[in-house]
């Protein structure tokens, strides 16, 4: 198993969320939160960390954000779209490489 890198500690204990304000409550239940959410994982995990794009979940939320596409799609427009408000869209294709709002 590798170990983590001093870094991308510092960017797992640091992550915020430009969703919410609320970084101890599930954001899409308000129980109590277990779990910081990347929504944007695999590749894309380290830009979702260093631009906010996180959310608190409890755990059953995480699992369920986790293991239904569906759910992971909405949370990934919800971002894109706060994104744009005060950034371009080629901005955010830049970070992420896709399009997630289909306009």
């Amino acid at each position: 198993m590798r170990t983590k890198s001093n870094k991308l500690a510092k960017l797992e204990r640091n992550r915020t969320s430009i969703l919410t304000e609320q970084e101890d409550v599930c954001f899409l239940c308000g129980k109590l939160k277990d779990d910081t959410h990347e929504i944007f994982g695999g590749a894309c995990r380290v830009a979702s960390m260093k631009h906010g794009f996180c959310v608190p979940l409890c755990r059953s939320c995480h699992e369920r954000v986790t293991n239904n596409e569906d759910a992971s799609k909405v949370l990934k427009r919800l971002c894109q779209a706060k994104f744009e408000k005060t950034h371009t869209r080629d901005e955010f294709m830049d970070i992420i490489g896709k399009n997630y709002l289909g306009w």
